[in-house]
C-alpha cells in the first residue's frame, strides 16, 4: 500500500501537467521526494513509538495515517493541493510501517538466530 502511493504518480507525469497547468514539474516531483524529506525527521518518533507501544499498536498507527492520505488524494478533483497534502500524510505514516520488520525479528527469534 505504502510503495503504490508512493511511486503511483511517476507513470503519469506528462499527464498530472495536462489536467493540472498550475502544477510545475518541481510539484510534480515533490509528490516522490516528500517520502524521503519526512523520512528522516520521523523516523525517531516511529522507532520510539514501536519500541514503547509495540507492533500492533504502531501498525495501526501506521495505516490510519496512510488511509487518511489515500482520502486525501481523493479530493484531487478539488485541486492539486489536497494530492500534496495526501501525499505528505502517507510520507508521515511510511516509518511506522518500513520500522516494523526489524522490531519483529528481535522480537520473534531468539539472539542466537538472528543475524
Amino acid at each position: 500500500m505504502n510503495t503504490a502511493g508512493w511511486i503511483c504518480f511517476a507513470a503519469v507525469f506528462d499527464k498530472i501537467l495536462f489536467a493540472y497547468p498550475d502544477a510545475t514539474d518541481f510539484d510534480i516531483n515533490f509528490l516522490s521526494w516528500i517520502f524521503m524529506i519526512m523520512f528522516l525527521p520521523m523516523n525517531p518518533p516511529a522507532i520510539t513509538y514501536i519500541e514503547n507501544k509495540g507492533l500492533r499498536k504502531s501498525i495501526l498507527v501506521g495505516v490510519s495515517i496512510q488511509v487518511l492520505g489515500f482520502w486525501m488524494r481523493a479530493l484531487v478533483n478539488n485541486g492539486f493541493i489536497f494530492v500534496m497534502a495526501g501525499q505528505t500524510l502517507l510520507s508521515i505514516g511510511q516509518p511506522y510501517i518500513y520500522n516494523q520488520p526489524v522490531k519483529l525479528s528481535s522480537v520473534w527469534f531468539p539472539k542466537e538466530e538472528r543475524i
